[in-house]
């Protein structure tokens, strides 16, 4: 025990000065305020330099349809877990949810489930499938 305290408290006498003098008061705390936020956003803003390249490669890529997808495989998928954990529960005799209060915890955790696996494979599905130019309005 003696010889993990040794390195301890070397290391915390190194960095304690530097933390303790951060915790007195400042004499000017909104000119410190005004310094700290000057550094971290300059004024005037600069532009982002990536814009231009970032807008490309939306262009080159193009539209999709993964949102479709995944709003489709996640109804789809959740009414199929819902119906499958539904049977499931049912069919146990041991199952205390289907003899008290019926299944329906286990309804909406299967429903949920099945949602989750479905929206990612109908989002991935749905990516692969291109969609038309952005219209416009």
């Amino acid at each position: 025990m003696h010889r993990r305290s040794v390195p301890a408290l070397a290391l915390w006498l190194a960095v304690a000065p530097t933390a303790l003098h951060a915790q007195f008061a400042m004499d000017q705390p909104l000119a410190t305020i005004s310094r700290v936020a000057t550094a971290l956003y300059p004024t005037p803003l600069q532009p982002d330099p990536l814009a231009a390249e970032r807008l490309g490669i939306r262009k080159a890529v193009g539209r999709s349809r993964w949102v479709e997808g995944a709003v489709i495989g996640g109804v789809v998928f959740g009414a199929a877990g819902g119906f499958l954990a539904a049977g499931f529960c049912a069919a146990d005799d041991s199952a205390e949810g289907a003899a008290t209060d019926g299944c329906t915890e286990e309804i909406l955790i299967g429903g949920v489930a099945g949602a989750a696996v479905g929206g990612l494979i109908g989002g991935l599905v749905g990516s692969r499938i291109r969609a038309g130019p952005a219209e416009a309005e």
